[in-house]
């Protein structure tokens, strides 16, 4: 009998781990907050592995590259968690699932990008206190006509793109993986990231994060925006450093900001100075999330695991 193990998030691949075990399966589930050593050494007899947020390092890798195990499938679109050269240095295959939740991301993405451009939550505690908040509303802008850069091109910053457009945003991007025809299809310019930092009136991210992104945005980056700039991050937290973040808010760089996820997951610091600012938003990850995603992410991540017991090619390979 083929043997796969899940080693976290286990509420949420429910779905996929009944599939699994309906196509005979033998699936292990691992408890959360299992250490990722020891997850990796009641996994080494697995087939395959699927992951969520547990760190799959070279130490873990070296751990399954001793057994038989063929995949790590790592639930969900990032995988900086799993290591994939070494992954790949062990003959192991990793996958993940990139196209399970761009409509609930996109969507999110808007809904902290016009409430950060609206001062949402300034002008939310106001309206609790007094209804005369003439004398003391914030610097909003008209977003017709506002410049929006999105860094990463990918599924979901085009979606982004597209929505953007609609509020009459116009739109520029970088990413050097995306064509022009795909730039063009979604009325974006094409700009490197300097430029885009440089001309933007909001800035959200949409790239992997990778050692090349990690702190992306930082102090000489953020030294480069206009006064009063909007950030939005709704990829990965390491890339963006809080404490430069904190300190452009404090200068008046940034007017506004705008964070699903934080550096330091999965506990980022949330004693931090910025996160108690009243310019600043945040909302605990959850951009992906529907309960059509959530059923999605655990259906695709087990489909992958199948492929690879039957031999079949997979679908989401990045190792």
């Amino acid at each position: 009998m083929p043997h796969v193990t899940v080693t976290d998030s286990l509420d949420l691949l429910a779905p996929g781990v009944e599939l699994l075990r309906q196509n005979g399966v033998d699936v292990l589930e691992l408890p959360p907050g299992i250490d990722p050593l020891d997850a990796a050494a009641q996994s080494s007899r697995s087939d395959a592995l699927i992951v969520g947020v547990l760190a799959m390092g070279d130490p873990q890798l070296a751990l399954l590259s001793g057994g038989s195990v063929k995949l790590v499938v790592r639930a969900g679109i990032g995988y900086d968690n799993v290591d994939v050269e070494a992954a790949r240095a062990r003959n192991i295959q990793v996958s993940n699932v990139p196209d399970y939740c761009t409509d609930e991301v996109a969507d999110h993405t808007l809904l902290l990008l016009l409430s950060a451009e609206r001062r949402l939550i300034t002008v939310h505690a106001l309206g609790r206190e007094s209804w005369d908040v003439a004398t003391r509303l914030p610097p909003v802008h008209r977003l017709r006509g506002r410049t929006l850069g999105l860094v990463g091109f990918g599924r979901i910053g085009q979606q982004v793109a597209d929505r953007a457009n609609s509020f009459g945003y116009r739109v520029i991007a970088t990413d050097p993986a995306v064509d022009d025809a795909t730039f063009a299809a979604h009325s974006a310019e094409r700009v490197s990231v300097d430029e885009l930092f440089r001309r933007a009136d909001t800035v959200s991210l949409h790239c992997p994060l990778s050692p090349d992104t990690n702190w992306l945005v930082d102090d000489e980056r953020l030294a480069t925006m206009k006064r009063g700039s909007v950030l939005v991050n709704t990829s990965r937290g390491g890339l963006v450093n809080l404490d430069a973040v904190d300190r452009a808010v404090e200068s008046g760089i940034l007017g506004s900001v705008a964070l699903d996820v934080l550096d330091g997951e999965p506990a980022p610091p949330l004693d931090h100075p910025l996160l108690a600012r009243p310019e600043v938003l945040i909302t605990p990850h959850v951009a992906w999330y529907s309960l059509d995603a959530r059923r999605e992410l655990a259906i695709k991540s087990a489909e992958e695991v199948l492929r690879s017991l039957a031999g079949e090619p997979l679908r989401n390979v990045v190792s």
